[in-house]
Parts: C-alpha cells; structure tokens; sequence
C-alpha cells in the first residue's frame, strides 16, 4: 500500500514560521507499517513549516515529510567522528600529553557536532520537513487568508 503524500489535520499550536498540527490517523493506512509517524497511535502531532500562514484552530492539508537522502543522513553523522579522529592525530602529533591531546579530539568533535548542527537547523529542517499546502477551513471569520 502507498502511503498518502498529504494529510489534513487542525492546528494544535502556532508560531509565525511554524505550526504543530494534530493529524488523525488516515483510513487509507489501515494495518500498513510503512509509517513510522503514527506508530500506533490514532493522531499525533506534527512540527510544519507555516508556509500558508495558517493560525490556531485552523484545518490545513499538509505535505508527508520528506525523507533526508543517505548522503545527508551519513553526513550529519560522519563529520563529527572525522573530526575526531583528526583531532586526535593532531593531539598526538603536537606531543603535548594524553590529556591536551584527548581535550584536542574532543574539542575538534564538538567543532563537528556544532558544524552538524547549524547544517541541520539551516539546510535539513527546511528542505525535508512537512509544510502546509492550504487552509481547508477557516476559523478566523473576517479575517483574509
């Protein structure tokens, strides 16, 4: 079985670049396993860029979150353990003594994890999140979407 390419929920909670949607579980999923979303829960709610400018209480349709490609997966995690590894080649190599040279590693790691970071924050998040497509239903009368 497929899994939907959108889902319509309510907005739980909202922000000005994003909003948490509560997203019932479609019927169309049935007893299909390939969503991890849902794991057996009936709804949950789900972190959306608002890019429909959609407010609390509102029905929007949202896009099923993207799956980050491997290359960016192994990225995230392979940058920070190089960086380890040459942390402490650079440690021994100074001959400064274990200790400086495990703090070198340790401190070329969390220069990794910090790069890692930013990447994930900057690049990831708003490549491959779930975003909102349109308002289905309005519960701001008067007010212009």
């Amino acid at each position: 079985m497929d899994c939907l390419n959108s889902y319509t929920g309510e907005v739980a909670k909202a922000s000005d670049a994003k909003v948490w949607v509560k997203v019932k579980k479609p019927t169309a999923c049935g007893g299909c396993k390939a969503c991890a979303i849902f794991a057996g829960d009936k709804s949950v709610v789900l972190p959306v860029m608002n890019t429909v400018n959609a407010k609390l209480g509102d029905e929007v349709e949202i896009t099923a979150p993207k799956v980050k490609p491997i290359l960016g997966t192994l990225l995230l995690l392979l940058l920070p353990l190089a960086l380890l590894v040459l942390g402490i080649f650079v440690g021994s190599w100074t001959g400064v003594g274990d200790g400086i040279a495990a703090l070198i590693s340790l401190g070329f790691a969390t220069v990794g994890f910090c790069i890692t970071l930013v990447l994930d924050r900057l690049v990831f998040v708003k490549k491959y999140s779930s975003q909102t497509i349109k308002i289905l239903k309005n519960t701001h009368i008067g007010e212009e979407l």
